[in-house]
């Protein structure tokens, strides 16, 4: 999941929601998780990755529900952010990307330092 919210005139907050992982990185992980490189995350540990933009571009697409008992939807096809590079390379596959991060309790969130 990918969201914005606006943080008054100083810009957005982006959060990209992962699934953390119950094994350290080094082991590999899988497409959408998050893991600790050399530590097992923890039930304290925030879901989200999440860093500081002043604009986002984003494409959608609209899917119609593919069987009776899916809904409708619209889904995110591509993201871009000056400020957050890396938030184009999530949708690439085979790509495992790297951060320096700090833990943000006020806002839930692993706040993107850099990537590394």
């Amino acid at each position: 999941m990918i969201a914005f919210t606006q943080e008054g005139a100083s810009g957005s907050l982006l959060r990209v929601e992962f699934t953390k992982t119950t094994t350290p990185s080094s082991g590999g992980i899988k497409p959408g998780a998050c893991a600790w490189k050399n530590a097992v995350m923890v039930a304290d540990d925030p879901s989200f990755l999440c860093q500081k933009v002043d604009h986002v571009f984003l494409t959608t697409g609209y899917i119609g529900g593919i069987f009776s008992n899916t809904p409708d939807a619209w889904v995110v096809q591509t993201a871009w952010s000056r400020s957050a590079p890396w938030l184009k390379q999530i949708h690439e596959r085979g790509k495992t990307l790297s951060f320096r991060v700090r833990k943000d309790p006020s806002l839930d969130c692993l706040m993107v330092e850099s990537q590394i």
